[in-house]
């Protein structure tokens, strides 16, 4: 895989998160370097992680395309970028911030849909077990 990084989106004492070009992919991955000088326990992790990522297949998570793993040197993770509008991108503090603190239940019924379909993905990977698609209820008094 040959990689061309240009834009650091992110900064950080043990690594950084850079948007590149894959070339042979032909298109645009995030790459995550983690910094080969820190301690073995964070790259383990930053491995494991990479790892159970890697068996994850659903929508609402990032796929990885490749790793590097060197005994010696930067560890790196190579991921879907998710392109986004920059004026129209919002968090979920954003969206509380924009209104005043709460959310319609139809937004949250959205939201929490997504998160929990996620989870279940997650959640069947790590134990096998399959209960089916969460479902939301927009009426929690019931």
């Amino acid at each position: 895989m040959e990689n061309i990084l240009y834009q650091e989106l992110l900064d950080r004492e043990k690594g950084a998160v850079w948007l590149g070009y894959d070339n042979d992919l032909k298109k645009h991955v995030t790459v995550k370097k983690l910094k080969s000088d820190v301690e073995r326990g964070s790259r383990d992790r930053f491995k494991e992680g990479a790892q159970a990522l890697a068996r994850l297949d659903h929508p609402n998570i990032v796929k990885i395309y490749d790793t590097k793993f060197p005994d010696d040197g930067d560890y790196y993770i190579f991921m879907e970028f998710v392109s986004y509008d920059e004026n129209s991108f919002k968090t979920l503090v954003n969206l509380l911030e924009d209104n005043g603190g709460t959310l319609p239940p139809d937004t949250v019924e959205i939201i929490f849909g997504q998160l929990c379909e996620a989870i279940a993905v997650f959640y069947k990977i790590k134990t096998g077990v399959i209960y089916g698609k969460p479902t939301c209820r927009s009426d929690w008094s019931r």
